[in-house]
């Protein structure tokens, strides 16, 4: 699926938006019994889930998930548009590159946290054109003695 594939469409007034969601989740319930029917067909056609499979299951279930990417997106767009006029329609902000008054060419920090630790004395250099590796990490996880029955 492409940028391009998904169709916008306007933002509406939402009268009741929870309403609005607990429909949203209702329609996302009936649509998930055709992609569960779709995902057999796939399974059918490769029980090893491999490459057959996803492909078959990518252009069985293309059209819903355009669909769903189009409602999802208007409906976010409704939510903000019916609290922009509930809360009677407020200037907006002009459209800027800036966040807090602060050009991107310079760190951007959100003041109601703490400040960032600096552990460099250097400046780290960003080139935008350059890949972007998945961040790595290593996390250890201690759990607490089982208790011993008395």
């Amino acid at each position: 699926i492409k940028l391009g594939d998904v169709k916008a469409r306007p933002a509406i007034r939402l009268a009741d938006p929870t309403n609005a969601a607990f429909g949203w989740a209702r329609t996302s319930l009936r649509a998930s019994f055709d992609v569960l029917q779709e995902d057999k067909a796939a399974v059918a056609k490769d029980p090893a889930y491999g490459d057959p499979y996803y492909k078959a299951f990518g252009e069985r279930t293309r059209a819903i998930a355009l669909r769903r990417l189009s409602e999802g997106a208007q409906d976010l767009a409704s939510l903000w548009y019916s609290a922009w006029l509930d809360a009677g329609k407020p200037a907006l902000p002009a459209a800027t590159d800036t966040h807090g008054g602060e050009t991107l060419a310079k760190p951007t920090h959100d003041p109601d946290l703490p400040a960032p630790v600096s552990t460099s004395t250097s400046t780290m250099q960003v080139n935008p054109t350059a890949p972007v590796s998945p961040p790595t990490a290593s996390v250890t996880a201690t759990m607490p003695a089982k208790p011993t029955a008395p």
